[in-house]
């Protein structure tokens, strides 16, 4: 699966993707079904043969909405800082900015 077209896809850096593992389709391309035949022209023809119907779920592209249900781990990874306060982040650019045009105007 290395040299796989699909390895790597499907999740998080270092976790295999493994195809049929479940009944839901999580994106476009998704493998879906698995052929074996004698031959490539065999192969071929069984997959023209598969065919597949979807129940289409509700979706939801707001973010703040679905915060509530975001996988929280159950312990902090070592090694990996926490996310910078933004509310500080933008006070000390806007101090830098303060003090990078009084000392260009003065």
């Amino acid at each position: 699966m290395a040299g796989s077209k699909l390895a790597g896809r499907g999740g998080p850096s270092r976790h295999p993707f493994r195809p049929l593992n479940s009944d839901r389709i999580l994106f476009d391309g998704q493998p879906i079904a698995l052929v074996v035949a004698d031959s490539y022209e065999a192969a071929r023809d069984a997959g023209s043969l598969i065919s597949a119907t979807y129940e289409v779920s509700e979706h939801c592209t707001e973010l703040e909405r679905k915060r509530l249900e975001a996988y929280v781990p159950p312990k902090k990874r070592s090694g990996i800082p926490p996310p910078p306060d933004r509310e500080a982040m933008r006070r000390r650019l806007s101090q830098r900015r303060q003090s990078r045009s009084a000392g260009t105007t003065g």
